[in-house]
This record gives structure tokens, sequence and C-alpha cells, in this order.
């Protein structure tokens, strides 16, 4: 029988998810786009904004497909090194984490699909697999980062 006096009340549970946020992320994911939403009434859309906007979303997701994905994760091809370093500033444009955290994660994604090991496991809940991974702390991979996910054609600049 476990010892009463070891548990944590209920009430300690939500100090408990606040610790567990990276508060960065949660302002760069949610807040801000909380906010921009609240002022959209209030704001009037400008063409230069709003192409803008179309532009850097094409950019950042294309250098996340392109590069943290296909070039840093399955090591699908090889680039030279100023394309590299475009596809790593427009990644990081994307807040999702350095080029390591997110192929490390997409490599044990893979390796441990729906397992309570891969990071981004469904059966962990529709917000957990989609963003929540991004915003909470998880709990240590064991799975060591090996020499085989360095592309070893071409500089890395992580």
């Amino acid at each position: 029988m476990a010892d009463l006096a070891s548990q944590k009340p209920k009430a300690m549970q939500p100090l408990a998810l606040l610790r567990r946020i990276k508060w960065f992320n949660f302002t760069m994911l949610i807040t801000i786009p909380i906010l921009a939403f609240l002022c959209t009434p209030r704001v009037p859309l400008l063409r230069p904004t709003l192409i803008w906007s179309l532009i850097y979303y094409m950019i950042t997701m294309l250098s996340i497909t392109a590069g943290y994905h296909r070039l840093w994760s399955h090591r699908t091809y090889t680039a030279p090194p100023l394309l590299q370093v475009l596809l790593a500033l427009f990644g990081a444009g994307a807040i999702q984490g350095s080029i390591k955290f997110w192929a490390r994660n997409h490599r044990a994604h893979h390796r441990y699909t729906d397992t309570p090991l891969d990071p981004y496991n469904i059966k962990q809940g529709f917000f957990h697999a989609h963003i929540l991974w991004t915003i909470l702390h998880q709990p240590p991979l064991t799975t060591p980062l090996t020499p085989q996910s360095q592309n070893p054609k071409s500089t890395s600049p992580t």
C-alpha cells in the first residue's frame, strides 16, 4: 500500500503541469497567435502584410520539410553549405526547435511509432501528437543520436 504522505494532493498537479511548460514555445505558439486573432478586428489587413505572411509561411514550412525533415532527419539528399544555412535559418523561423532536437525526435518517432517511446505518440491524444510535444518538456529520449543521423556528405549547421 502506498504511503499517503508521499502522494501529492490533486491541488499540486496543476503546478506540476506549469513546471513542464516550455514558456518560450508556449508564448510563440499559443499566446502570440491568440493575441493576433483577438486584435484582427481592430487592425486593418494591408496587402504587403498579407503577402509577407504568406511568403514567410511558405519559406519556413518548406525549410522544415526540405531541411529539418528530408535533409537532416532522413538524409534523403545532400545540399551545398549555403542551402543548408538558408534551410536552417528559415526552419528556425517555424519555431519547432533546433535541427538536432527535431531530427532526433523524428527518428525516434519512426523507430517507435505509437509506443510510449514515440515523442509524438497519437495514443497520448491528438493535441499531444500535434503541438503539446513541442510546448511541454517531455521525458528524455533513451535513443542516442547515432553517427548515422548526421549527414556525412555535407556540413551540418548544428
